[in-house]
Parts: C-alpha cells; sequence; structure tokens
C-alpha cells in the first residue's frame, strides 16, 4: 500500500507528473507515492498516456484514466456515476475515490497548473497529516486568519485568498500565536507566482508572491481560513467531509462554478473542528503557473458563489454538529444547512433548489464511501 496518492485532473498534457516525480525520486520517495491523473472529454488521452507509460517504465506508479477507463471503474457505482459531471473539476472526486480504493493513508491534491520546486522535498512536508506535530497555532479575535499575510507580495499589497468572505475582510483583528501539540489532519501548502485569489482581486490588483516569510501554522479550532484543492494533502479519515462540491449550476441568473473546492474546505474544516482535528498552512511552496484564463468569464461564474459564500459561512458558524466521525458528521451537515438555507429569506428558491440537489449528491458520495471501505482490506 502506497502512504499517499497524488490526485489532479487536467485537460492539458499533464507535464507536471514528470516534474513531481522527478522531486519524489530526488527525495526518496518514489515508493512512497503514487500518481492518479484524471482526464475529461477535452484532455489529450494520446499524450496523456504516452506521458505516464514512459514515467511507469522508469519505475514510478502512475496511472492516467481516461473517459473510458472511468467509466469501467464507475460501472461497480453507478448512483455516483450520475452525479459526476463531464467537462467539470468535480472529476477530481473519481480519483479520490480510487485511491481511497487502493488504500493509503493519506491524499495530496494539485492543480496541473502546480509545480513543484526542485530543492524542497514536496512529500516530506505533506507526510505530516495524520501526525501530532508540535506547531505555532493562530488564534484571532475574528475567527479569521489571512493566509496570504504568510507570504511576501509585489507590489506590497494586501491581499486575501479566493474563498475569503468579504465581510470579513479589511477588518481590524488580532491575532495570538501559540506553540503546542496538535493532530493535524490536513495540509495546505501554499505558492509562488500567482497566489489563489478571486476574479475580482485579479482585475483590480496584478499581485505576485515572491517569498515565503513566515513559518508552518495551524488554526486553532474555530478559527478559519479557505482551503483549496492546490497542493492540499487530508487525511483518509478526514475524506468524507472533503467531497469537491457539485456546481455549475444557474443560481438567480448566474452560474455558480469554481469553487467546489473552497466550499468543500469550508465543509471539511467545521467537521475537523468537531473531531479536534487541525489545519497546517504554510509549505511545501509550488510554483503556482497559472493556466490561461479570461477574468471576466471567471467573474461571471464566481460571483454568485462569491455572494453565497458570506451567508454560507454565518450559518457554518453557528451550527452545532452532530455524529462520532467525518462521515456522520458530513452528513450532519449537509441535513442541517438544507434545513437552514429551507427557512432563511437570505436564500432564494433557485438557491434552495441547488442545495437539495446538492445534499443528493452529497449521500451518494457517501454511500459510495461506504461501499468502497467495505470492499477494501485497509
Amino acid at each position: 500500500m502506497k502512504k499517499a496518492y497524488l490526485v489532479f485532473t487536467t485537460i492539458n498534457v499533464p507535464k507536471i507528473a514528470e516534474q513531481f516525480c522527478s522531486n519524489f525520486e530526488k527525495f526518496g520517495h518514489e515508493n512512497d507515492v503514487g500518481i492518479i491523473i484524471i482526464g475529461d472529454r477535452k484532455s489529450p488521452d494520446k499524450a496523456s498516456f504516452d506521458i505516464c507509460n514512459r514515467l511507469q517504465n522508469q519505475g514510478f506508479d502512475i496511472e492516467y484514466f481516461d473517459i473510458e477507463k472511468q467509466e469501467r471503474w464507475l460501472k461497480d457505482y453507478p448512483e455516483f456515476k450520475k452525479i459526476i459531471p463531464y467537462n467539470s473539476d468535480n472529476r477530481r472526486n473519481i480519483g479520490f475515490l480510487i485511491a481511497l480504493e487502493r488504500g493509503c493513508e493519506f491524499i495530496i491534491s494539485v492543480d496541473d497548473d502546480n509545480y513543484p520546486q526542485r530543492d524542497i522535498d514536496f512529500f516530506k512536508y505533506h507526510s505530516i497529516v495524520g501526525t501530532k506535530q508540535i506547531i505555532p497555532t493562530i488564534r484571532t479575535n475574528s475567527n479569521w486568519f489571512n493566509v496570504c499575510d504568510l507570504l511576501e507580495k509585489s507590489p506590497n499589497q494586501r491581499i486575501y485568498p479566493r474563498g475569503y468572505p468579504y465581510n470579513k475582510r479589511w477588518e481590524d483583528t488580532s491575532i495570538t500565536k501559540e506553540k503546542k501539540e496538535v493532530n493535524v489532519m490536513l495540509n495546505q501548502g501554499l505558492w509562488l507566482g500567482d497566489p489563489d485569489v478571486d476574479s475580482i482581486t485579479r482585475i483590480n490588483r496584478d499581485v505576485k508572491i515572491t517569498e515565503f516569510i513566515d513559518e508552518q501554522i495551524a488554526l486553532e479550532i474555530g478559527v478559519w481560513s479557505p482551503i483549496n484543492t492546490q497542493n492540499t494533502s487530508i487525511h483518509v479519515d478526514i475524506l468524507p467531509a472533503f467531497y469537491f462540491v457539485l456546481m455549475n449550476e444557474r443560481v438567480d441568473g448566474m452560474i455558480i462554478d469554481r469553487y467546489g473546492d473552497i466550499w468543500a474546505g469550508l465543509f471539511t474544516k467545521k467537521i475537523m473542528d468537531s473531531l479536534n482535528y487541525h489545519a497546517s498552512f504554510g509549505n511545501p511552496i509550488v510554483n503556482h503557473v497559472r493556466n490561461k484564463h479570461s477574468l471576466f468569464e471567471d467573474l461571471k461564474q464566481e460571483l454568485g458563489c462569491i455572494i453565497y459564500t458570506d451567508l454560507l459561512v454565518d450559518i457554518l458558524e453557528g451550527i452545532e454538529l452532530e455524529g462520532k466521525n467525518a462521515l456522520e458528521l458530513y452528513a450532519n451537515l449537509s441535513d442541517q444547512l438544507l434545513q437552514h438555507v429551507s427557512t432563511d429569506k437570505r436564500f432564494s428558491g433557485d438557491f434552495r433548489s441547488y442545495l437539495e440537489k446538492l445534499n443528493h449528491a452529497q449521500m451518494v458520495w457517501l454511500e459510495t464511501i461506504e461501499d468502497i471501505k467495505s470492499c477494501s482490506h485497509f
């Protein structure tokens, strides 16, 4: 059994796989981690298979799943297949479940434009997941922490990570830091180059990240920061909470999209708090060489999520969850969100309908995890 699997989706030639394999080999981790690449309808299948075959011949555990291979795997999980759209980064969920089925301690999720730094042991820093660490732990008076403050920017301007609620920004925040032992179950590596910020920020501020200027930190229970699927590792015990949220729905005349990972991160942090687990931030740093985007098209897809993130956070901060593990807690969270949204007049009928569909997808996700666990030997 591998200690971890690296998972990513792509519609491009997965050249980053070569750099990750080089990094694993350089630091002696080629037998510790496998790579699962999930393609889509637009993916260059032949070039992707060629890269993976070449790396397999060099001894690396790497596999590319085109749509045909995904469909074969999904035959055992027909209800799950129904909730996975094409042409969507939601298909990352397939990779997560394949990793779970194969058996591992934790999963590392990256985007196809995240590149490991040559001289940084990428796997070592993520392998703190599932261990107890003595680490500086952050508490704030607002219960929110801006991880971009750990980074040096050029020009030197304050920015917030994608998913940071707008009604929490620009507040005077007092921060206390205490070194303590915590149980790290999720680790978010940060980035050089392009930061993970929303389209509103990108349109207004052309900021690059030049250096990680602080130290590895953890968030105290009850302290929040956005969590994405870029350079993020999660222990398999928490995977039920890390469902990449179903998106690409029309709500209030807008498309709800591009926040599937952000909402997954919010739900995961709530559940980790309930289990007294901690999320850490900092290393390993990757180079984020952002793929070409139309910022205005991004804004069209993000705006609805930006608006509703503030409202969802308000609910998440106030509810108490019931359950003994991540699976039970996630089911309870999904049901409670649906109940709150159904009676809260701040949410439109469109959003309620969307959340009903999401609730169904979340339950299918949990049932599929239960099916996989019942058939696996780990």
